[in-house]
């Protein structure tokens, strides 16, 4: 008896499951969707025919207009209806991906308003869905490293919170506010990288910004700096660094509110090469960008600045894989 009951359970399951896929398959196209597709469709052939630098002309270089348009309806259909975006969500990922998550919202503000912080600390869940395994090393010494960032500069900030409740602080201390904000965002994500980008903002009567960018090599997983993209032995951070200066100069060049620091009358100042662990990421059109904390390489009110290097410049000592 207790056979038949579960066979008819898993029988009610299925037909369950049956109407679920018929229901999804009898969703109705809108015909402006259907009008956007097709018009989509037509640019990415024209696209193509042009051989313009768009992320889409490789893609169909490799996979054929097939498999992008299907992909493009794919992506309009879940924009669109969230019925599909949610059936969507069951559609297996082949290869190594990440998922980035809020871990610790740190919030602090004095009952006067004279200081306040707002620290977000990340964790990283990173996934080899080919093979079904976790870099769980690499996971863990990422999301320490994160940890141990966010802790410090959550521990200056209560320094300096216990210092202006104490008589030691001056007059002009006590009367600037002070403001503390970091934030996350993932800068690449493509198949070789997998870059968190960490911005602090300070304002305490003027104010500093800085990053700090992490990066995980999705074929090795492991974490990684900028000396990995390149061959051993390679003078990377010459070549970049006279790529940047020759910007710098063509860039104050063509705007007198530009400026660095470089070809200074006290050259002491100037900007002579990029650190080994300077920060960086690869931009949605696969070239390298290299970023400066506010300060670095100009004066304040330049901001955070950030140098693209053109792949030709290092064509011959990058590694296969990182650079378009």
């Amino acid at each position: 008896m207790k056979k038949d009951q579960d066979t008819e359970c898993w029988n009610i399951e299925c037909e369950g499951l049956e109407n679920e896929k018929k229901n999804y398959k009898q969703i109705p196209v809108p015909e402006e969707l259907r009008e956007r597709v097709e018009q989509s469709m037509k640019q990415a052939r024209e696209d193509t025919k042009q051989k313009t630098k768009k992320k889409i002309v490789p893609y169909l270089a490799r996979t054929g207009a097939g498999v992008a348009a299907a992909m493009l309806v794919l992506t309009l259909l879940a924009n669109m209806s969230a019925s599909v975006a949610m059936a969507m969500e069951n559609i297996p990922v082949i290869g190594v991906i990440a998922k980035v998550v809020t871990f610790r919202n740190y919030e602090h503000a004095k009952e006067d308003g004279s200081m306040e912080a707002k620290v977000k600390t990340p964790q990283v869940e990173l996934t080899d869905t080919e093979n079904g395994t976790e870099y769980q090393k690499t996971q863990d010494q990422l999301n320490q490293t994160i940890q141990d960032y966010t802790d410090e500069i959550i521990a200056q900030y209560e320094a300096d919170v216990a210092a202006v409740s104490t008589e030691e602080m001056t007059t002009e201390a006590l009367t600037n506010h002070e403001s503390v904000n970091t934030d996350y965002e993932v800068v690449t994500d493509n198949d070789s990288l997998y870059s968190l980008r960490m911005n602090t903002t300070i304002a305490m009567g003027g104010s500093d910004s800085y990053s700090k960018i992490y990066h995980v090599d999705k074929k090795s997983g492991r974490l990684i700096g900028l000396k990995d993209l390149f061959t051993d032995g390679a003078d990377y951070m010459g070549v970049i660094s006279d790529n940047i200066k020759a910007q710098m100069r063509e860039q104050m060049k063509a705007d007198e509110n530009t400026l660095y620091f470089i070809d200074d009358d006290q050259p002491e100042w100037d900007f002579k090469q990029i650190k080994a662990d300077q920060n960086f990421y690869v931009n949605a059109d696969g070239k390298l960008v290299l970023v400066f904390d506010k300060y670095e390489v100009a004066p304040g009110y330049m901001g955070m600045v950030e140098f693209t290097i053109p792949t030709d410049a290092v064509s011959n000592i990058v590694k296969d894989g990182y650079l378009k």
